[in-house]
């Protein structure tokens, strides 16, 4: 998580409780101008196999306005559609299916790596291959994200190098299943870069405590807490 951030929160006072709505809207849109810069971790070193591939990982994130949607893949291989993500420049827009409204939340940095190693290691390159008519490049790899550990595949854009598919399946499968709902411990996640399809919903909002819930998902690096499988 960025410092700037953190500083922001730390400097809301009791006495300044009148000033919280105009305090949030300024560390909302600081943190938005900030999604397309990495965040900690960068340092570390990185699997040369994958340099590629954190390209393309850090062309997605840098993207302004994008949707994505994440689905369990059973054991038959068929999809059950279990979250949607809407990303704009200032806000991260998450809902579970099952849930009636949408969270929201600042968008936070991307990282290539965080204090447990890089994200990606072990890459390969599979094949040049087509996506709905789209050139794309097809790597493996093993993906983590600071406990969780993943074998994973990416498709991506051959022109912009912008993610089209990413397949996980989970290590730790009744970790997966406990965890996240997850039936066979994949999840398959799909990019959207039209910007109507990643514009911000109308709601209705769950999050009564906007601010509560913020601090909550930034502190363990995912939307929501601990229990949403979403690649960051």
């Amino acid at each position: 998580m960025n410092i700037a951030c953190l500083h922001e929160k730390v400097v809301w006072k009791s006495n300044r409780q009148q000033h919280l709505e105009r305090e949030l809207r300024i560390f909302t849109i600081a943190c938005g101008m900030l999604a397309a810069i990495p965040a900690f971790g960068q340092d570390q070193k990185l699997d040369p196999s994958c340099a590629e591939l954190n390209d393309a990982f850090a062309a997605t994130r840098s993207t302004a306005m994008y949707s994505e949607k994440l689905y369990d893949i059973d054991a038959n291989g068929e999809r059950k559609l279990q979250f949607e993500h809407r990303f704009n420049p200032d806000t991260e827009y998450h809902k579970r299916l099952e849930a009636a409204g949408w969270e929201r939340y600042p968008r936070v940095n991307w990282a290539l790596a965080d204090e447990g190693g890089p994200k990606y290691t072990s890459c390969a390159f599979i094949a040049e291959e087509r996506e709905g008519g789209v050139p794309v490049r097809h790597y493996s790899g093993t993906w983590r994200q600071k406990a969780l550990q993943a074998d994973t595949d990416i498709w991506f854009r051959a022109d912009d190098k912008r993610f089209v598919r990413v397949e996980r399946r989970f290590r730790d499968v009744e970790h997966a299943k406990s965890a996240f709902g997850l039936t066979s411990g994949t999840v398959l996640e799909v990019f959207d870069y039209d910007p109507l399809a990643s514009a911000a919903p109308d709601g209705p909002f769950e999050d009564e405590n906007w601010i509560s819930r913020t601090w909550n998902g930034i502190a363990s690096g995912l939307p929501g807490g601990n229990d949403d499988p979403t690649e960051k």
